[in-house]
């Protein structure tokens, strides 16, 4: 029984290069005689990105929806574009988070939930509308 998932190029490389991370742990505690991947080079494509214009940003803001679940769900996108912060990172974030900083600007301080480390973000003139 075999599982088939559709994911990109890049994402298939990424899961052949941590699961060489356990291929070289099973060499090194000897239960693998040979490395099956010594030939094998993870090669990743370069990728391109796409954003938001400020137009379209603000054509999304005024957007008029149907129900209020999806006005909220608009908001967090437009808060998420705002700040860079993840949806996970929005998520946790709580008034706890949010301060004024020595500027007298509003600010968000936060812990990113994928890498563990601080940031601090300006709240702009927009996200206070």
């Amino acid at each position: 029984m075999g599982v088939t998932r559709k994911c990109n190029h890049n994402s298939s490389q990424k899961y052949i290069r941590n699961f060489r991370k356990i291929i070289n742990n099973a060499i090194k505690n000897n239960r693998l005689d040979k490395d099956p991947f010594k030939s094998y080079r993870v090669k990743l494509k370069d990728t391109k990105r796409v954003f938001l214009t400020k137009e379209e940003l603000s054509a999304l803001e005024e957007v008029k929806l149907p129900m209020k679940r999806l006005e909220q769900v608009r908001d967090v996108f437009i808060f998420c574009c705002y700040t860079g912060l993840s949806y996970v990172d929005v998520e946790k974030l709580s008034l706890g988070h949010i301060a004024k900083g020595h500027d007298g600007e509003m600010w968000v301080s936060i812990d990113r939930t994928k890498t563990g480390s601080p940031s601090n973000l300006p709240i702009y003139q927009e996200l206070l509308k």
